[in-house]
């Protein structure tokens, strides 16, 4: 995915699989069955979603390093988070909501409703500047990202937010096949605004990194 993440509403067989999970923070099961990266897909993208799904599991289920399991897949995954106040966790929630509808993006390769809900600015206006170029060459982000949110700082209708993303996302092509390698880490700073009562982000820088930024 383009976080510069090439990301990427979980596919309807990893929710069955982790429907007796929590339903917070990160994961889907190595136990996935998935007959063929392509076929799972297809299936997958013929019914997407307009609301960000919830991320089930916990930050410690094992997610798949394998890019056949990881194609059907199409996930941000909440890790961690230090969000105390109620204000904090909104916008931690605002934040995962905008990722959530970005991997729904570069997926389905069309822009959900909720994209605009969570996106203003240059964090809408890079997504759909990506969009364009994914749908051009005919190809789709896929896989799964973590994120871990280290800091969040809230002032007034303001607020920034430090993530530590583990990624696994690459692009595919038409046939499944994949395109590029995962950046291992991304180490993000958002920032967003209070919008009508409701948190939205509106920008945000990225670094890839080989190693862990985690502390």
């Amino acid at each position: 995915m383009h976080r510069s993440r090439t990301l990427p509403a979980v596919l309807v067989s990893f929710v069955v699989v982790l429907a007796g999970c929590s339903d917070k923070p990160a994961a889907t099961s190595t136990a996935t069955a998935t007959p063929s990266a392509t076929s799972s897909a297809s299936s997958s993208a013929a019914s997407p979603t307009d609301s960000p799904t919830r991320s089930p599991g916990s930050s410690a289920t094992p997610l798949p390093r394998s890019q056949i399991r990881a194609a059907v897949l199409h996930i941000a995954l909440l890790g961690r988070s230090p969000a105390t106040t109620a204000e904090e966790k909104a916008v931690v929630a605002a934040w995962m909501g905008y990722w959530q509808a970005v991997t729904n993006t570069y997926y389905y390769q069309r822009a959900p409703r909720d994209l605009t809900r969570f996106a203003h600015g240059p964090a809408l206006e890079s997504v759909q500047a990506h969009l364009k170029a994914l749908k051009a060459g005919r190809n789709r982000g896929v896989g799964w990202a973590r994120d871990n949110v280290t800091r969040v700082q809230v002032t007034g209708s303001r607020a920034t937010v430090r993530d530590c993303t583990e990624n696994y996302t690459f692009n595919v092509d038409e046939e499944g096949s994949s395109l590029t390698r995962p950046v291992p880490w991304y180490d993000l700073t958002g920032t967003l605004e209070k919008r009508a009562g409701r948190w939205v982000v509106t920008d945000y820088t990225s670094k890839n990194l080989v190693r862990s930024c985690l502390r």
